[in-house]
Formats: C-alpha cells, structure tokens, sequence
C-alpha cells in the first residue's frame, strides 16, 4: 500500500506499470504510458459512457465500487499534476449517477457529467468535447485533457492504496443466448466457456448460437466458446445463431413480407441477408460520427488504394459499425475499411 498524497509522480507511473494496469475499456493501451511524458494537463476524465448495447460492466462498477472510482480519479490527477477531475456516464445511469455525486461531494475539484445515451457517446473525441467544448488533432493530451475508462481507475486504486496487481475484471455476459445474463468478476485468463457455464450455459431452446467477444457493434465474431478472457475484454455476446427463413405455411403474404422487413436480431427468426449493391443513399455518410466516407473509403479499401484510403482519412475511422448498421443495403461496410485500414497503416509503415 501507497500513500498517493505523499508519493511522486514517478513513484505513482511505477506502481501502476508494475501492476499491469492497461485501458480496460477494450483499448488495451500500458495506462502508465498516458502519464510517463504527459505535461501541461489540466483536466482528467474518467469515461463511464459505455455505448454499446448490451454492456453495462462500467454501469455495475460504479455502483458497486465507489469508493475505488473516485480516489483512482484523484490517483491519477496526482499523476497527471492535473487540477480538474471529470466523471462522465450516460443519462439513464440514475443509480450510479447519485452514487458518485454523493462520493464526489467532498471535493471541490472533482464533477460528475451526464452525456446523452445515444451511441457512441463514449467515444473519446466526443467525450472531450461534450464536458470541455476542445477538440484535438491525434490524442487528447494536445488539448490539454487525459482520458481513462471506468474500471482503470479502480484498477489504479486498487493497486496503489491496496498493492493489488491487475488479476482480474468485471465482465458482461448477455444475449439471448445465455440463461443468467450479468456482470461477473472474473480472473483474467479464465476461459470464456468456463465464464458462460457460470452465467447458466447456452440457451437450451437454441440449436445454434453466434459467440461475440466485445458488444454487438464493435465485437469480434467468435468460431466458439474456446478463448480467454483478456484485460481488454469487456463482454461476452450470445445471441441467437443465423437461420435460413423458411414461408410459414398457407400463411397471408402480406404477413410474411412484413417479417422479412421488419425482423431485428432480438427475434428467433433472425435470419442473414445477403449484400446487395451499394445505391449511394448516404446513409452511411449521415450517421458517420467522425464526419467520414464510408462509402469511398470501402471502394478504396477493397481497390488496395492506400494514396484514396489516406486522402480519405480512413485513420479517423472509430470502427463504430454505424455505416454497416443503418445500410438498406446490408453491406457490411465498416469489416472492409477495417481491412483498409490495416493495409494502409503496413504500407505506411514499410514506406518509413
């Protein structure tokens, strides 16, 4: 155990390098790293908009660690030098909300922040500017401002005040896939099946399930249950598996184009529709919440072109899965700038 008020900023970026404390709201990214060489920071904000469906692991932490939130803000304005400290969650987190205000109320430096509960509100860019009207050009650090998620922060407490390494993390598990949907702490490196056979096992009335490690929008796909729980992760999907939809017999045809129209995912008819051609509606376009393409930088990114891809800012992209989201089309448009991407970045690197 530390006393933080008396440490150094240097001893304080040892003990959190030393503990393995990484970005637990699914970047990954050596948290100590943020703080090593960071100057002229003003303000930290701790990012509790956690936007996906279905995930509520940050929701459950501020409720049920408090205490641990408030002092790993405090740990790591000490860190940062920084006079400001934010708190910032969505409209809706009523509980968590009057939790935090109530712990926060002994310090003057110290605000909670209510954003919109609209996706994706937690995205740092947005974050940033929603609580401090800034914005910047590659990290936050050039405005000013350090952004943390929820859970590092415990994480952080915990380590210093209690010299407790990062062992383990609180993990959604839901769909409808899964009998016992819920917030379970789990040990890192524990087996995904192991945590679902916890949360009751699959659903017995389904004969097939899709595994998603992450939330629905920004996840990754799984071939099955048979993976680890990392830092990064922040939940585990099972939803119900894809069908070929079959015409109910002698049903009205009206009916049935109806369900064909309207089916969502939450349906056990939930069945895949192919892609069909891009009608350059724009749909894409207007949702896209960093101002991007999408259309073009998936031309570009299937063409191989990295000069297209760079003109086209395809670095900016958040890989939010709105574009794919709202497409008439179905086109799964943010899987081929997500490729792009990566092509782009290896050839501006080998080009170095």
């Amino acid at each position: 155990p530390m006393d933080f008020e008396k440490a150094t900023k240097d001893e304080l970026i040892d003990r959190i390098e030393e503990a393995g404390i990484v970005g637990l709201g699914g970047a990954g990214f050596p948290t100590h790293a943020k703080y090593r060489d960071a100057e002229n920071i003003d303000t930290v904000i701790l990012n509790g908009a956690e936007c996906e469906p279905y995930l509520t692991s940050d929701y459950r932490v501020m409720i049920e660690d408090t205490y641990h939130v408030v002092n790993g803000l405090r740990i790591l304005m000490k860190t940062a030098q920084a006079e400001k400290g934010l708190i910032v969650l969505k409209e809706g987190y009523k509980e968590a909300y009057e939790a935090l205000v109530k712990e926060c109320a002994q310090y003057d430096n110290l605000q909670v922040f209510l954003v919109p509960n609209q996706y994706p509100a937690g995205w740092e860019r947005q974050v940033v500017y929603r609580t401090l009207k800034r914005r910047y050009e590659n990290y936050p650090y050039e405005c000013g401002v350090i952004v943390n998620n929820i859970s590092t922060a415990v994480a952080v407490s915990q380590a210093v005040l209690e010299g407790k390494p990062l062992i383990e993390r609180v993990v959604t598990v839901s769909g409808e896939g899964v009998v016992r949907p819920g917030n379970y702490r789990v040990r890192i490196g524990t087996l995904a099946s192991e945590l679902i056979k916890q949360a009751g096992g699959l659903a017995h009335d389904l004969d097939e399930v899709r595994i998603i490690a992450g939330g629905p929008m920004m996840g990754v796909a799984q071939k099955n249950d048979d993976f680890v729980i990392t830092r990064a992760l922040t939940g585990i999907l099972v939803l119900p598996g894809e069908h070929k939809y079959e015409v109910p017999h002698k049903r009205p045809v009206g009916d049935v184009i109806l369900d064909i129209l309207h089916f969502t995912e939450h349906d056990h008819r939930y069945f895949v529709r192919d892609e069909q051609p891009c009608v350059r509606c724009g749909s894409c376009v207007f949702h896209c919440p960093a101002g991007l393409q999408p259309a073009l930088l998936r031309d570009a990114a299937l063409a191989k072109d990295e000069v297209r891809l760079g003109k086209l800012d395809v670095l900016e992209c958040i890989d939010c899965g709105t574009c794919a989201y709202v497409c008439p089309s179905h086109i799964l448009v943010n899987d081929a700038i997500r490729r792009g991407k990566t092509y782009y970045q290896v050839k501006v690197k080998n080009a170095k």
